[in-house]
């Protein structure tokens, strides 16, 4: 990540929900590494519209570290075909892994020692040089209402999956 970046996580304040601007200079899964860094082992969710391989062996790597001990994914019905060789990496690291019909852009954090996030945005797993931004919500009330309406989305999802078997 560049160093420009990070000064700029670096003076993000995890007490309160902010604004972030991305400027073309950092990507979504840079900030949640950051986020990662600070709270230590956590629960991730992700809602993918877009995802590079960049970012997926990055996901990959916080997994087999253990800075990521689950992992839960929505993906957008349309990537298997844009994407497939992330998608198959994904599929495998889940814990839970659902197609769903999104376009949000969430990386929801919960941490094993209780800390909280959530990075809502326009930015795609990805880097770009477009103009981003976003919101990251550190209210413990506000990200578990996200984790218990992702979490619906999921069981949801699998429930209608296996009664199709």
């Amino acid at each position: 990540m560049d160093s420009q970046a990070y000064a700029r996580f670096e003076s993000m304040s995890m007490d309160r929900s902010q604004l972030f601007i991305s400027d073309a200079k950092f990507s979504s899964y840079q900030l949640m590494n950051f986020i990662l860094d600070k709270f230590g082992p956590s629960e991730l969710y992700l809602t993918i519209y877009g995802i590079s391989e960049l970012a997926m062996r990055n996901i990959s790597h916080r997994k087999h570290s253990g800075d990521i001990v689950d992992l839960h994914i929505i993906c957008s019905d349309h990537i298997r075909s844009v994407k497939p060789a992330e998608i198959q990496i994904a599929e495998k690291l889940a814990t839970r892994f659902v197609f769903y019909p999104c376009h949000a852009k969430m990386i929801v954090i919960k941490s094993i020692s209780g800390k909280y996030a959530a990075i809502v945005s326009s930015m795609n797993l990805n880097r770009n040089n477009k103009l981003e931004a976003g919101t990251v919500i550190f209210d413990h009330q506000t990200v578990q209402k996200t984790i218990d309406f992702l979490n619906n989305i999921i069981v949801c999802k699998l429930a209608r999956n296996n009664s199709r078997k």
